[in-house]
């Protein structure tokens, strides 16, 4: 297999990616560490590119992504899960804490949000899982975004439009 071949279709070149995913400050860093982990199933590689501190930081936002997305497969972040556990537990053991990324406040806009499309799923007798079948995500995801934890993207709520019929509008007051 040819290690590489995950950039395939990336505008930059492997030494300026490389350079984004040693800056998780880089804006670009979420994007491409989850093209690296939904193309690459080698720990061994991607550590190459991403220090496992970082993975565990970042983890819970590069595992959303994955199943939002759904890249090759949107169950890819099972495998990835427990590589995550497992260093954690070992970064634990060595005493040492990882800092997760903060979790993205719930507003009054996106929970209104999420109560609309549970109102749309529960109207269309769907329940959760058949919603994620549709949107070819995971049920937890849908769990996401009907409590407000997700912010999600112009592109999930076409998704949703189209799955119940609906147009989807958005205005600014």
């Amino acid at each position: 297999m040819i290690k590489h071949n995950w950039l395939w279709d990336a505008k930059s070149n492997e030494d300026e990616i490389k350079g984004i995913l040693k800056s998780d400050k880089d804006p670009r860093f979420l994007l491409y560490a989850g093209l690296l982990l939904a193309r690459n199933g080698d720990p061994d590689y991607v550590f190459n590119f991403i220090k496992r501190e970082v993975f565990c930081q970042y983890w819970p936002l590069i595992k959303e992504r994955l199943d939002r997305t759904g890249w090759f497969s949107p169950y890819k972040s099972n495998y990835w899960q427990p590589i995550y556990e497992k260093i954690m537990h070992e970064l634990k053991q060595e005493g040492r804490y990882i800092p997760r990324f903060p979790a993205i406040p719930i507003t009054k806009d996106r929970f209104q949000l999420a109560l609309q499309i549970r109102k749309l799923r529960k109207q269309a007798d769907f329940n959760q899982k058949e919603l994620a079948m549709h949107m070819g995500v995971k049920q937890q995801y849908v769990s996401k975004l009907e409590t407000g934890r997700v912010n999600p993207s112009i592109e999930t709520l076409g998704k949703i439009a189209n799955i119940f019929a609906k147009d989807l509008e958005i205005r600014f007051k």
